[in-house]
């Protein structure tokens, strides 16, 4: 879910802080956009190692599962 997704409608009576949260929220949102590229990479990176397209021992094994949605 993503951060619009799971904070769309929320609404503050003062103006000032219903602002301050669209800023807030505006830099989650660019956070995951940001650290979308760099997930793929690594999935693609998990992948080429199980099918032996890169050497284990320079990839690195992570103990986390790539998420594949």
């Amino acid at each position: 879910m993503s951060a619009t997704q799971a904070y769309q409608g929320i609404r503050y009576d003062d103006p000032r802080v219903q602002a301050e949260f669209e800023q807030l929220l505006g830099r989650v949102v660019a956070a995951e956009q940001a650290r979308t590229p760099i997930a793929q990479r690594h999935c693609k990176a998990e992948r080429d190692a199980e099918e032996g397209a890169i050497m284990t021992r320079s990839f690195g094994r992570s103990t986390r599962p790539c998420h594949r949605g």
